[in-house]
């Protein structure tokens, strides 16, 4: 083979090679794809064919508010989702009760299809409202230091499984068969002449 020929192969290998990464990144970027999706289902609404391009630079955009905090373009077509579904639902209801009594098969599928519809509503404008006001979440305090430590949330500290509190009477406590003397109080005992203090001590002149 000669030599230019194997480095024009070489060459469009490396040119394939490049390609390929490039497409790869960019179908890995979501406005990208779900332009194409866009482009394709949008067709029967405009009427004719969208510009791919700038469906593209219109979900980049969309994207780049969301992530920024704004979240307004969210809470626009949650709300004309939310209007579609419950026109959906209507249409499907009118067909159910134009079917009663006569066929009920068929208003019973229809009358189903319309609740699901009607479901689907009430989620879309539960997730709108979501957004709109977010729940507080509480969460319990946890401490975090270097070295041995105890969380106690709730629970006193000297509190163990079979612990008696401090402040507890003994005469209480009658598990362990601790109670407090309650007897009459006893005799007084005589002193020990063993243990009486010892006197003074005589010592000789000379030690």
């Amino acid at each position: 083979m000669p030599r230019s020929t194997s480095k024009a192969a070489v060459t469009e290998s490396i040119d394939k090679a490049q390609h390929a990464e490039a497409l790869s990144k960019a179908l890995m970027v979501p406005s990208v794809p779900h332009a194409v999706v866009v482009q394709t289902y949008m067709r029967g609404v405009a009427g004719i064919d969208v510009d791919q391009e700038a469906v593209r630079n219109a979900l980049r955009d969309e994207a780049r508010a969301v992530v920024s905090g704004d979240l307004q373009s969210a809470e626009r077509m949650l709300t004309a989702q939310a209007n579609s579904l419950n026109a959906v639902c209507i249409d499907l209801m009118l067909r159910a009760n134009a079917n009663l009594g006569e066929y009920m098969s068929v208003a019973e599928t229809y009358l189903k299809l319309a609740l699901k519809a009607q479901n689907q509503c009430r989620a879309t404008l539960e997730t709108l409202a979501t957004i709109k006001n977010p729940s507080i979440v509480y969460a319990r305090q946890a401490n975090f230091a270097a070295g041995p430590q105890q969380v106690n949330n709730g629970v006193p500290a000297h509190a163990g499984k079979n612990g008696t509190p401090p402040n507890e009477l003994l005469e209480e406590n009658h598990d362990n068969g601790e109670r407090l003397d309650g007897g009459p109080p006893g005799k007084a005992i005589g002193s020990d002449p063993a243990m009486a203090a010892v006197g003074a001590i005589n010592r000789g002149a000379k030690r």
